[in-house]
């Protein structure tokens, strides 16, 4: 609580000091604040504050967590070469986002989608331990597969995460060969998404020829 208060202090002295300027900015804040002059999507600040403070925990920590246990799957299975596939393999079984919650179902009624018991269903996915990128070469069930949510309820930031991931797993599989420091494969404590309390340091060390 005492962190969440910071950065709202910290947004509201921003979106403040942006108001008050005449600097051009082309970021997610400033994309907000466009919309003043327009009463009907005109947002308070409270609303911009909440907008900034999801960007960081939803769109930053769960990427960096989904890349740190890319990294643990594929140094243990090193024979995989289809990044696309390591994507999807990773956010299915790493299930940074472990729950959706409050899809109303009637009046009074709230039902919890649980997508690690979906990304673990035997009859969904043939031994859904182990880690097989390949079974993506198939299609999937309708909302069997579920990292970033469905329907309306879709993460936003659903093609960014892609992109990031993919980014990140070319240039980590084609520029470097890597070593796991810490094998540790116990949990963080007390965190909101599951990841590895060692956070899976690499030493890396560059192929030749590549520049």
């Amino acid at each position: 609580m005492q962190a969440r208060k910071s950065l709202m202090n910290f947004f509201e002295e921003m979106i403040k000091s942006r108001r008050g300027s005449n600097e051009c900015h082309e970021d997610f804040l400033q994309s907000m604040l466009d919309r003043d002059p327009l009463d009907d999507e005109r947002l308070d600040d409270s609303e911009i504050m909440d907008n900034m403070l999801t960007l960081i925990i939803a769109g930053q920590t769960t990427t960096a967590a989904a890349m740190m246990w890319s990294v643990k799957f594929l140094d243990e299975n090193k024979e995989v070469q289809n990044m696309l596939r390591v994507m999807k393999e990773t956010l299915r079984m790493s299930n940074v986002l472990l729950w959706f919650p409050h899809f109303e179902i009637k009046k009074g009624w709230h039902v919890d989608i649980d997508a690690t018991h979906i990304h673990y269903d035997p009859e969904l996915y043939k031994n859904p331990l182990q880690f097989n990128p390949s079974r993506f070469d198939e299609a999937q069930k309708p909302y069997s597969y579920i990292p970033f949510g469905s329907g309306p309820r879709t993460c936003l930031g659903i093609n960014m995460a892609k992109v990031t991931m993919l980014v990140f797993l070319h240039r980590l599989t084609s520029g470097y060969k890597w070593t796991v420091d810490d094998q540790d494969l116990s949990l963080e404590k007390k965190s909101h998404i599951p990841r590895l309390k060692s956070g899976v340091p690499i030493t890396l060390t560059t192929l030749e020829g590549d520049s």
